[in-house]
C-alpha cells in the first residue's frame, strides 16, 4: 500500500517523514525552565534595587550629618570654654557639681573673658512635634536647625580622656555628641519597622584645642 501523498516529489515526501511536532509535556518542561529563568532575573533585579535605595539613603544621611555638626566640632575645638547641660525652653542650666556631666545642651563661650558671648547648642521639640538639635548665638530670637528628627533627648555627656563621664566642669573634657534619628531627611527614609533600617545613630567626641 503507497502512504506517499499524490502530487509530491519524493524528496518532500521524505522530508515530512523527519519532522515531528513538540508534545504536550515537552512545551510545558520548556515553558517551565522559561518562566524560572524570568523569575531569577526580575529578582535579582528587584534585589539590585533595593541595595540601592540602601545605599543611597545612607550615603545620604552619612553627608546630612557631616554637614551638620561640622560647625559644632569646629566651634566647640576653638572655644575657650564649654559647659555642659540642660535647656528648658528659656535658658541654658548647666550640670550641677557631683553629678554626671550630661544633658540635652552645651554652651560654647569663644571666650571667657566676654560672658555675653556664647553659642547654645540643645534638643528641642517645635511647635509641630519634630524634635531637633538646634543652634541659638547670645540667646537672639533666630534659631537655626542643626539635625531634625531627633529620638534622643541626651545628646551630649562630658568624659575623661578613657569615655568614663565625668562629674565635675573639668577643663580637659570630652564632649560626647549621641543623635539617634527616626527619620532621614535626604532622602526621606522612616526608621523602624516596615522601614529600611531598624535605627540610624550619629556619634562622635569632640575636645578643645587650647587647655587654660
Amino acid at each position: 500500500m503507497k502512504t506517499d501523498l499524490p502530487g509530491q516529489p519524493a524528496s518532500a515526501r521524505g522530508l515530512f517523514r523527519g519532522v515531528r511536532a513538540f508534545t504536550l509535556t515537552e512545551v510545558m518542561v520548556a515553558s517551565a525552565i522559561f518562566s524560572l529563568a524570568i523569575a531569577g532575573v526580575i529578582a535579582c533585579n528587584m534585589f539590585g534595587l533595593q541595595l540601592f535605595e540602601l545605599s543611597k539613603a545612607k550615603m545620604g544621611a552619612s553627608d546630612d550629618a557631616r554637614q551638620a555638626i561640622s560647625l559644632m566640632v569646629s566651634e566647640i575645638r576653638s572655644c575657650d570654654h564649654v559647659r555642659v547641660g540642660s535647656y528648658d525652653g528659656i535658658n541654658f542650666v548647666e550640670a550641677d557639681v557631683n553629678t554626671v556631666q550630661q544633658g540635652n545642651a552645651v554652651q560654647v563661650e569663644p571666650s571667657r573673658t566676654n560672658p555675653d558671648s556664647y553659642i547654645w547648642y540643645y534638643w528641642a521639640t517645635n511647635a509641630a512635634g519634630d524634635k531637633s538639635l538646634n543652634r541659638r548665638v547670645n540667646n537672639s530670637s533666630r534659631v537655626m536647625i542643626i539635625a531634625n528628627s531627633v529620638s534622643n533627648q541626651v545628646v551630649f555627656t562630658s568624659e575623661h580622656y578613657d569615655g568614663t563621664p565625668q562629674t565635675n566642669s573639668f577643663d580637659n573634657r570630652v564632649i560626647n555628641l549621641t543623635l539617634r534619628f527616626y527619620q532621614l531627611a535626604n532622602p526621606l527614609v522612616r526608621i523602624g519597622p516596615g522601614g529600611l533600617f531598624d535605627y540610624y545613630q550619629l556619634n562622635t567626641k569632640i575636645t578643645k584645642r587650647r587647655l587654660n
